[in-house]
């Protein structure tokens, strides 16, 4: 409790009744806060939330932004439409994964900075970092016309500007075999699922068996990167919020490797390339 002389912090723990695992929104009222949180429960009914006063000084030391983040007034929450991210290679090839689809309407908090938006329309492209070198696609907004239009546009954009990324270097040596793959790196999909499965166990809070069928295995990696997503959402794990994107690349990579025959060039490519997205997402929760 804070000392009668120092204003007390309310803070909105969001994703988690904990403060180390949740996301923390501070205000200088608690109707504020107890405002935030009961419309948290109600648009998220599998991630609790609670509200904890903190004394000032608890949060100037401890909290995100200091006493400068402390919020007067009710956050401004929206209703978002958004689409994608959809992958290219520098290639030009489309990679098709669970997200490349995704697309649809929440609820979003001026707080979610990955997430909102007031305008109609918002597109993002980007190249991704390492030897996969994607460029993504994606958009979001609060009109569903105008952000379909600017996916589109997006969407263009990445076909036209993958073979632009900075890493495509990484990504041609990979498909041309100029450097030696390390040895710790797996050479087929069963020596992948015996390398990552315990990772994989990890985010999925269940072992996986190391004789896990390779096609099982990528069911397995999108379910995590479907778990990653809403815990890293709601600030209730350690992985960042890149990891489902992440596990999502592994996943099409995957079921990409396996269409293909043992002995396939482009199949010990496409292992590296899941095996170097897993083993970021690994080293992203240490």
């Amino acid at each position: 409790m804070p000392h009668h002389d120092e204003p007390a912090v309310y803070v909105a723990l969001l994703g988690s009744t904990t403060a180390s695992a949740a996301e923390k929104v501070p205000f200088a009222h608690r109707e504020h806060a107890e405002a935030v949180v009961t419309q948290w429960a109600q648009d998220h009914h599998d991630r609790p939330a609670v509200v904890e006063e903190w004394p000032g000084q608890r949060w100037q030391q401890f909290g995100p932004g200091g006493l400068s983040a402390v919020r007067r007034t009710v956050p401004a929450r929206v209703r978002v439409f958004s689409m994608g991210p959809k992958s290219w290679a520098p290639d030009g090839r489309e990679l098709v994964t669970w997200i490349s689809d995704l697309e649809g309407w929440r609820w979003v908090w001026d707080f979610e900075t990955d997430s909102y938006t007031d305008r109609p329309a918002l597109a993002r492209v980007e190249h991704r970092p390492g030897p996969s070198a994607l460029t993504q696609a994606s958009a979001r907004g609060t009109d569903e016309t105008a952000v379909r239009e600017a996916f589109a546009r997006a969407c263009a954009e990445a076909q036209r500007t993958c073979g632009e990324s900075p890493d495509r270097d990484l990504w041609e040596t990979a498909r041309g075999g100029r450097q030696s793959t390390p040895s710790a790196t797996p050479r087929t999909p069963a020596e992948l699922v015996a390398a990552h499965g315990p990772i994989i166990g990890r985010i999925l809070r269940r072992p996986v068996p190391a004789d896990t069928a390779p096609s099982d295995f990528a069911d397995l990696i999108r379910n995590a990167a479907e778990a990653t997503d809403r815990r890293s959402a709601a600030a209730a794990d350690p992985f960042p919020n890149t990891a489902g994107r992440d596990l999502a690349d592994a996943e099409g990579y995957l079921r990409e490797a396996l269409d293909l025959a043992d002995g396939d060039r482009e199949k010990d490519v496409l292992l590296t390339y899941v095996h170097n997205h897993l083993g970021r997402v690994e080293r992203s929760g240490e």
